[in-house]
């Protein structure tokens, strides 16, 4: 029987296969130590994370601020920390975890810069609530 001459990938594109081969076992590699990978800890997202034991971490994203603090339930003002590793500070990210927190607390964002202190909704927040009452005291 004929059999046709035949040249490998190798031989017919040297220098390419293992390249291509290279590639493709960098994309697997990647892939199973993505899948193995948590993609994030209670502590990673931004915005108000309930946990468990009764505590809620807050994290915002607030670059050039000089201070951040969050009120729950309109009491006392509790100060947000700079959050560490952040070397540039147009990505500067306060975090606190407060206990004796619920699913449901009302909470907002205080912001101080220059001596002028605002208050902010949460632009991560699930759900909004009382604006339509604060509409409705005007």
């Amino acid at each position: 029987m004929y059999q046709k001459p035949s040249m490998s990938s190798a031989q017919l594109h040297p220098g390419r296969l293992p390249a291509r081969l290279l590639a493709k076992c960098l994309l697997v590699f990647v892939s199973a130590f993505l899948v193995a990978t948590p993609l994030a800890s209670a502590t990673d997202p931004l915005g108000a994370t309930l946990h468990n034991d009764g505590t809620t971490t807050f994290r915002v994203w607030a670059p050039f601020v000089d201070n951040v603090a969050v009120k729950i339930n309109g009491g006392a003002v509790v100060p947000l920390t700079q959050e560490p590793g952040h070397t540039d500070p147009a990505d500067t990210t306060w975090t606190v975890t407060v206990p004796g927190t619920k699913a449901g607390d009302k909470y907002r964002y205080v912001i101080g810069l220059g001596g002028v202190t605002r208050e902010f909704n949460d632009p991560r927040a699930q759900q909004l609530s009382g604006f339509d009452l604060w509409l409705a005291g005007q």
